[in-house]
């Protein structure tokens, strides 16, 4: 995308574009203007015989940054130029500060969640360090801009890349059947999700102690995940601050309670409290680590009845309502429900069908097929696009 800029001179409009973008694949960093307009009106510019940069007045036009907005992966330093142009002088006559009431400031100064620096004042070139630790996401500093006579401020924008942790059993691990495929090869919903994600200008991390998917057929970009087949809602809450102490996240994508539904006994609303020790967990390790973490938790897809594998299984139902209610009664909580029920088809009476997405296994349908793990993924990127909670360069 570019920024651009309009000047009003002479009673006659120039449009000036840029557009400027940098991206590793390797390091998941780039730097594009922030999105938008930025219009500039020069007063009294009607008449005169122009070219000479001053108005009626013959005073000094302001220098004009030009505010960027660069994204970094936590763990990696960001070098970049920061940015101006002044209509009536040089550029090499500009100079840059960090500090928006002296000029050629370098520092180093703190920003929020890291340190920048300034290298070079005439060319503007900088450095920024995120933090190692504590919370990712938006970033920002003031510059200054002087030329000979007058000066101006901007804002630069960077983006510490947000951690996301898939969180969950054997369907968050991409498991299509029991065993299958190898550990390698699972890739779920976390493929195209991330996919998805970075096609949208989402620079993000998967996070997590487990990797699957490396082998696929394509791989997937990033394999980390936190998907342990066979867990329940009682494993996930006695490990996750282990989890989240390893991989520190920003977002938890959180699909549980299918194993045991069937057999377990357990009634709907003890089972959906199973899910609210996970997140009283998350909180604990929220205050542990000043960090917030927003959690995107799952209605959970259809189970098969016990039977001969029909559907719609009532447990599964009144787990997904219990939850709704048990979320209601945390408002002080980060938590966005997901209805990753009825994203998909359970017309399985013929398991080949277009209209089933589960997989037929041993014990009835427990896993999507890799059509309903794409369908998961199209509905956790459209929560976490409308939510507003991680934030992109636009």
């Amino acid at each position: 995308m570019s920024t651009t800029s309009m000047l009003l001179l002479n009673n006659r409009s120039s449009t000036i574009s840029y557009c400027f973008r940098r991206r590793s694949s390797r390091d998941r960093s780039a730097r594009l203007p922030c999105g938008g307009m930025l219009l500039i009106i020069l007063a009294g510019c009607g008449g005169g015989s122009g070219g000479n940069g001053n108005d009626d007045n013959g005073a000094n036009s302001k220098p004009v940054p030009v505010a960027h907005c660069s994204t970094t992966p936590q763990g990696n330093q960001l070098a970049g130029f920061l940015e101006a142009f002044d209509r009536d002088n040089s550029s090499s006559e500009l100079t840059f500060s960090l500090d928006p009431n002296v000029p050629r400031v370098t520092g180093p100064i703190q920003t929020a969640k890291g340190m920048v620096e300034l290298l070079d004042v005439t060319t503007g070139e900088f450095r920024y360090i995120p933090n190692s630790s504590g919370p990712r996401g938006t970033d920002s500093f003031e510059f200054r801009v002087d030329d000979p006579e007058s000066f101006a401020i901007a804002i630069e924008t960077i983006i510490v890349n947000p951690a996301i942790m898939p969180l969950g059993d054997s369907i968050t691990d991409g498991t299509l059947g029991k065993g299958t495929p190898p550990e390698e090869q699972r890739v779920g919903y976390r493929r195209k999700l991330f996919k998805d994600l970075t096609a949208s200008g989402f620079m993000i991390d998967f996070v997590g102690s487990r990797s699957s998917g490396e082998a696929a057929t394509p791989p997937i970009d990033d394999p980390d995940h936190e998907g342990h087949p066979g867990a329940t809602a009682e494993d996930i809450a006695d490990n996750i601050r282990l989890y989240l102490n390893l991989n520190p996240a920003d977002v938890v994508l959180l699909h549980i309670g299918t194993n045991n539904i069937n057999t377990d006994g357990i009634d709907a609303v003890t089972r959906a409290a199973q899910v609210g020790q996970i997140l009283d967990e998350i909180d604990q390790w929220e205050r542990d680590n000043n960090t917030p973490v927003t959690v995107f938790l799952a209605q959970i897809i259809d189970r098969s009845n016990p039977d001969a594998g029909s559907f719609p299984n009532p447990r599964v139902d009144a787990f997904n309502t219990a939850l709704v209610n048990m979320v209601e009664g945390r408002s002080t909580d980060d938590i966005i429900v997901v209805d990753q029920h009825n994203a998909l088809n359970y017309a399985c009476e013929n398991p080949d069908s277009a209209s089933c997405d589960m997989t037929k296994q041993e014990g009835g349908f427990i896993h999507p097929d890799e059509d309903g793990y794409e369908k998961m993924a199209t509905t956790w990127l459209g929560s976490i696009e409308s939510s507003g909670r991680l934030p992109k360069c636009n």
